[in-house]
């Protein structure tokens, strides 16, 4: 589990947490929010600026299922919150 530090947050539109790791070095993701017709579009993008290596196709498909649980995660804290403002 990494510990991680908002650095800017402009809602709706985005979000840049940092973390890091001994091994790695910095992490900084960035999500950008975008309303759309069928809802929200956001894009996800990582950067490892220390990195001494590129990501493997394990690696980067951990990073992916974390994304996809932190998306998730999102999605249920948003609907709540709006469903609680509406009743």
């Amino acid at each position: 589990m990494l510990d991680w530090i908002i650095t800017a947050s402009d809602r709706p539109r985005l979000w840049i947490g940092e973390t890091g790791t001994e091994f790695l070095g910095p992490i900084i993701v960035r999500y950008d929010f975008e309303a759309v017709a069928e809802g929200t579009r956001y894009v996800r993008t990582v950067i490892n600026p220390a990195r001494p290596k590129p990501a493997t196709a394990a690696m980067a498909a951990r990073m992916d299922e974390e994304a996809a649980l932190g998306l998730a995660n999102i999605k249920r804290i948003v609907e709540e919150r709006l469903s609680a403002g509406s009743g």
